[in-house]
């Protein structure tokens, strides 16, 4: 690369550009580290461990010191040969040798020699470090323009180190005229350094333009003297928490320091992803769209780039021209695939792959028995009857019995069983639902015959995963052809639900984890995969069937304008994250991936989708979601209605929210509450128990009845041991199935208690209706007038029980406009316990009700009650 000029696509550069196409400018002077050249870790005291590990690896340190101790000791040495210095002369900067002067012969295996610690240090440095291509293409043009280039430096390495490696590629065509090292002249560049410069140089300060990243040193004490300056900032504060966020995030942490490879750091992810988010391809959006192409730059690309890699070496260890990227994620994949096989000088070529599950289910009902039917009901939310048969290739009018409940959804046990088994049993109804599989199950075969001739009898499947449900069904549609095709399906993640398929035999690989593991930090993650799942998806909707020609069928996508640039936006955030990467493995020998860095991929994928910033949950909440099989139905991402709950949740308790009440519950907990969203991301992770963060009521158990018309009964009980969150605050959530609920009573003690009643939220599917309906029940109003037994009411919502039943009654079919098949009840509140009192003397006159002194209660409770009112009333707000 000698010679050559990189392109600069820095933004922080544009400025310093165009001042050296003038003449005011004699000078450029560069900062060295972290603006001509980084390291390959988040900051640079984690090049200590790895020290440390080359040390330990050579024999070098002492036994009884690990690399992470020796990097505290390296660091502690540092700051007393500082102090040293100073205490004895009016210099500030060190070397090597007076920093490892202040370590003691113990800590070295006998016979160490202090220069074989320092060229140890050295050599670290030297694999660590990777030249700035910006900043180098800068130069390149700054010297073709006839400019003097020095380079000034804050370092306690020796200046000869440091020539060394500015002459390594890719600046190897850079020629320095002077370097200006701080621990040579014992003064920085906020010390008088620059001063030196000035002097040295022998041209007007304000000739000179500088360049670095340090505020103080690299911008303040140079413009003191007169020198133009460009700020090249190191980090912004997004990236800056990101990456603190992210070290809580990586599997296996015991730690709360910055997880470091011991031999590639952190494979300089931490610049690279500074780098991309400088790009003037980003920085010449638009504000609105902007935050997402730095989302999907800085947050998903190296995930997305990681991933690309990986496809591509085990297509060679596999020995296939071709993989095939399953639609509508192979839209995404399929680029990132050839990029980064071309990038590796590989000849692997990825195509997309139409098939869906939808396509795949349809073509392996061999039977039509109610197991193989009942497949087409795995899905986040229940068809409805008419959705179900118009996929199994029927109409309503072939089920007229049915006609009233078209529109009703299957979530109903007795109603899907009576559907299911109806087209089960009617002989003529099973085979043309059969015949109908047949036929989409000839156009599968061809479809994966002719993949896998293009492929050399292996197929290959690319996928984000989760189960590996396409590559399951495509087997059996291979092994009912009786085609000997190989599968291999490589995914970015699968959860536990991988494990069936790979007990039958398929070769399933996951990227950052599969069929579950590591545990626990792929299940939380495939809880919440809607961002991942939405940025993949093409502007296009699902495939609903293949033609005779084998081309898709495909639904109109519905989302919003504004939804699909933003999407856009993100996925071009992926590629310029890959381009940059890419880019500088073709510079930079030594750069790359290997195995290790699945896990600070995992951290970062972790961090975005179940520790994202409150602006980062407000960018992607307003997203809907589709449900992808086949029935147009899409939610937001973050369901604002659920706000409410989440107050009166515990941590652990927001990961238990199911799918379909919230896609993205850490999103909305980053958006109302923080402690909330860290403390539910540290249970997900397993770095705190969620019985840290909750405790139980002691009211005894809390109950919930169905009547479905005849009446409560034990047999239609459910039963629950209440939890207080750590604002006091408790939630009962019950799911209820049957026909006809009408009613349903709330029994919330078995001890004795004061009860605020806050919310009551109905949400019940009408029969032949196929959205919910809901209603949230709170205020004086509504929570005055529902009937209440075996309790008192002191205010509307705030009852009074001695522990004897306490009943408050909702009626379902008022608050809904009919009984309900299925309803999800949500009751907010907050109770305090009271003790039991010792049995009083009756006194004459004393009201004694079934055997409760209440003469006595309304004494006790009188002295608190003003207090009691306060919190309680308080509580609400």
């Amino acid at each position: 690369m000698a010679g050559d000029a990189p392109p600069i696509l820095d933004a922080r550069l544009l400025e310093g550009r165009a001042l050296l196409t003038s003449d005011a400018v004699e000078v450029l002077s560069t900062d060295v580290f972290d603006t001509l050249l980084w390291r390959k870790v988040a900051e640079p005291v984690d090049a200590f461990v790895l020290v440390g590990h080359r040390l330990e690896q050579a024999g070098l340190l002492a036994g009884h010191l690990t690399p992470e101790v020796f990097a505290e000791l390296r660091r502690e040495a540092e700051t007393r040969a500082r102090q040293a210095l100073r205490a004895r002369s009016d210099l500030v900067e060190v070397d090597l040798t007076q920093i490892y002067d202040q370590f003691g012969h113990r800590i070295w295996q006998p016979g160490t020699k202090r220069q074989a610690i320092i060229d140890v240090e050295l050599e670290v440095e030297r694999d660590l470090l990777v030249p700035d291509l910006d900043v180098a293409g800068l130069l390149h043009a700054a010297s073709e323009r006839g400019k003097r280039l020095i380079a000034v430096s804050d370092t306690y390495l020796p200046e000869d180190f440091l020539r060394s490696v500015l002459a390594l590629p890719p600046l190897s065509g850079v020629r320095f005229d002077r370097l200006f090292v701080s621990n040579r002249y014992g003064r920085g560049k906020g010390d008088g350094l620059f001063e030196t410069v000035v002097k040295d140089m022998g041209c007007p300060p304000e000739r000179i333009l500088h360049l670095g990243d340090h505020e103080a040193a690299d911008i303040t004490a140079p413009r003191e003297l007169g020198i133009r300056t460009i700020h090249f900032e190191r980090r912004g504060e997004e990236l800056q928490d990101a990456l603190q966020r992210e070290r809580r995030s990586i599997p296996g942490r015991t730690s709360r320091r910055r997880p470091v490879d011991p031999v590639h750091g952190d494979y300089g992810l931490s610049a690279l992803r500074s780098k991309i988010l400088h790009r003037t391809e980003g920085e010449s959006l638009p504000d609105a769209i902007r935050p997402f192409w730095r989302y999907g730059a800085a947050f998903l690309g190296p995930v997305f780039a990681g991933y690309a890699d990986w496809i591509v070496q085990r297509a060679l260890e596999q020995g296939v021209p071709r993989v095939f990227c399953l639609m509508r994620d192979g839209e995404l994949l399929a680029p990132l695939v050839n990029a980064a096989a071309r990038a590796a000088g590989s000849d692997v070529e990825a195509e997309p792959l139409w098939l869906s599950r939808q396509v795949c289910a349809k073509a392996t009902v061999f039977t039509g028995s109610v197991e193989e039917l009942r497949n087409f009901l795995s899905r986040r939310s229940a068809p409805t009857v008419r959705g179900l048969v118009e996929t199994l290739g029927l109409g309503m009018g072939d089920l007229p019995q049915f006609a009233n409940q078209a529109n009703t959804r299957l979530n109903d046990p007795r109603l899907t069983e009576a559907v299911l088994e109806t087209l089960s049993e009617q002989d003529h109804l099973r085979a043309r639902i059969v015949a109908t599989s047949h036929r989409a199950r000839e156009r599968v075969t061809a479809q994966l015959a002719r993949t896998a001739e293009r492929s050399g009898g292996t197929i290959v499947m690319v996928d984000l995963g989760w189960a590996g449900t396409i590559q399951r069904l495509s087997q059996q549609v291979l092994d009912s052809a009786g085609l000997d095709t190989r599968l291999v399906g490589l995914y970015l993640l699968t959860h536990q639900g991988a494990q069936r398929s790979l007990l039958a035999g398929l070769e399933i690989r996951g990227f950052l984890g599969n069929a579950g593991f590591p545990d626990p930090h792929v299940q939380p993650l495939i809880r919440v995969p809607e961002i991942l799942e939405q940025i993949c998806m093409p502007p296009f909707g699902t495939q609903l069937d293949l033609t005779e020609d084998l081309e898709p069928v495909l639904e109109e996508e519905g989302l919003f304008t504004l939804q699909k640039a933003e999407r856009r936006a993100a996925q071009n955030g992926i590629h310029a994250f890959q381009r940059e990467w890419v880019r500088y493995r073709a510079a930079v020998a030594g750069l790359g991936f290997d195995d290790g860095v699945t896990g600070p991929l995992l951290g970062i994928l972790w961090r975005a989708l179940l520790e994202p910033t409150p602006d980062e949950a407000r960018l992607f909440g307003g997203w809907l979601h589709d449900e992808n099989f086949g029935e147009s139905q899409a939610e937001t991402i973050t369901n604002p209605a659920m706000a409410r709950s989440l107050r009166y949740l515990d941590p652990g308790g927001l990961g238990e929210l199911p799918m379909t009440r919230l896609y993205w519950p850490y999103g909305l907990a980053a958006m109302t509450d923080q402690v909330t969203a860290a403390t539910a991301a540290a249970v997900a992770a397993g770095t705190w128990p969620a019985e840290f963060f909750r405790s139980d009521v002691e009211i005894g158990k809390t109950e919930l009845y169905i009547d479905a018309g005849g009446g409560f009964s034990e047999d239609a009980k459910h039963t629950f041991t209440p939890r207080r969150n750590r604002l006091g605050l408790s939630l009962i959530r019950c799911l209820m199935q049957g026909p006809g609920i009408s009613r349903i009573r709330f029994d919330p003690a078995t001890r004795p208690a004061i009860i605020r009643l806050d919310w009551i939220r109905l949400r019940g599917y009408l029969p032949g209706q196929p959205e919910p309906r809901e209603v949230v029940l709170e205020g004086p109003d509504a929570l005055g007038g529902l009937p209440v037994m075996n309790c008192s009411r002191l205010l509307p919502g705030l009852l009074y029980s001695a522990g004897e039943d306490p009943e408050v009654f909702i009626d379902v079919h008022r608050f809904l406009g009919g009984p309900v098949q299925e309803l999800e009840a949500e009751i907010a509140f907050a109770a305090l316990p009271i003790p039991t009192p010792p049995a009083p003397t009756h006194s004459p006159g004393d009201l004694v009700v079934r055997g409760v002194n209440v003469t006595f209660v309304r004494a006790q409770l009188r002295r608190r009650v003003g207090q009691l009112k306060r919190l309680l009333l308080q509580g609400r707000h």
